[in-house]
């Protein structure tokens, strides 16, 4: 837990007695203090509770980096075999793939004249 996640948590329970303490009193500045201080805490507890969310998702980002890196990888092997599987099965048919596809990257890429 966040340190400040703590210190928001006393500070919005002190706000809490001070203003408690401001009503039985009829202290209207001891009543307003609290009323401050237990907003200050709550700000800072929030502070603290999104500090920890960019923790917890940093963690967990590069665990999900990882596990998609290592997905990629495997699926990139899986289809080069698939492809030289392909080729030796029918290799006529790559070759003219082959072809038809610089033909047609040359083609695109021509100077024009």
């Amino acid at each position: 837990m966040d340190n400040d996640r703590v210190k928001g948590t006393v500070s919005q329970v002190g706000g809490k007695v001070k203003e408690a303490a401001g009503d039985l009193t009829g202290d209207e500045g001891l009543q307003a203090e609290g009323a401050y201080d237990q907003a200050a805490g709550v700000t800072q507890r929030a502070y603290g509770r999104a500090k920890d969310t960019v923790k917890d998702v940093a963690r967990h980002g590069q665990d999900y980096v990882e596990r998609v890196s290592e997905a990629g990888t495997s699926y990139y092997d899986d289809g080069m075999r698939a492809m030289e599987r392909r080729i030796e099965e029918r290799p006529l048919n790559s070759v003219m793939a082959a072809a038809a596809i610089g033909f047609a990257v040359g083609w695109l890429f021509r100077g024009r004249n």
